[in-house]
């Protein structure tokens, strides 16, 4: 007889779900994130948690930390960079008492969204079952806000590149970038990238390291610079969330 794990069964729960099976730990160059870009060029939808786990943030607004989330994970700069239309990106800020998550929502065809009370349907600390089943009874409510206009993307991320602002390449990025395989992935990234909606800075920014540095082909500066793209890619989205963190943070405090 052959017993399947829990995991597995968790698994096969959340795939029958829509739910695109991500691990942790095996980077931005995963079937996962190659799927979610598949899904968004088919016209399809894709909802992405862009800190990647729960964050219990203060939501008092005088609170320094007030809608101020993790760093979003660098899959989310990847998915956008390398859509071949322009997506419709909805920002959207989960919160409960304190704040509980942030998501947007992505789709090629096409408000962002405040979900209180997840503290109540799912609190920690419960014992095994019952901590994998929702409370009955939790009040929840959703706030949605405007589409992030696509030509707000495309102007920061110009300005950045042109105005040679792009961030530095993180120390996991270099550490990543050591891998034999990693250079020729993110040269491949940057030549999907070159071709969608987001062409003009991505490509302008090689050509100025090829201009500046006469790299050719496969380089690790020239990966490098495809990583520095993609993290100001990932910064931008994430300050459109958090601008709508701090609207709904301001909101619920004249309440």
């Amino acid at each position: 007889m052959r017993v399947r794990s829990p995991d597995s069964i968790f698994s096969t729960f959340f795939r029958l779900g829509q739910v695109i099976e991500t691990f942790r730990g095996k980077g931005i160059f995963q079937p996962a994130i190659d799927a979610a870009i598949e899904k968004l060029n088919r016209g399809e939808w894709i909802h992405l948690f862009g800190e990647g786990k729960v964050n219990q943030e203060s939501s008092n607004p005088e609170s320094p930390t007030a809608a101020q989330l993790l760093r979003f994970k660098w899959g989310i700069g990847r998915i956008i960079m390398e859509a071949q239309r322009p997506p419709v990106i909805i920002p959207m800020w989960l919160t409960g008492e304190p704040p509980l998550l942030c998501a947007m929502e992505l789709s090629t065809q096409g408000q962002a969204t405040n979900i209180s009370g997840f503290d109540k349907l799912m609190p920690e600390g419960r014992p095994f079952p019952y901590k994998y089943f929702p409370k009955p009874g939790a009040a929840l409510s959703i706030t949605f806000g405007d589409p992030v206009p696509t030509k707000t993307i495309q102007d920061a991320l110009g300005s950045l590149v042109h105005g040679g602002r792009l961030p530095e390449a993180s120390r996991s990025a270099n550490s990543a970038l050591a891998e034999p395989s990693r250079p020729q992935a993110e040269e491949r990234s940057g030549a999907v990238a070159g071709q969608g909606w987001l062409r003009e800075p991505v490509s302008h920014a090689v050509e100025v390291l090829r201009r500046d540095t006469g790299v050719k082909g496969l380089d690790p500066d020239l990966a490098r610079e495809i990583t520095r793209v993609r993290s100001a890619v990932t910064a931008v989205i994430q300050e459109e969330v958090e601008a709508l963190g701090r609207r709904v943070v301001l909101e619920v405090g004249r309440q």
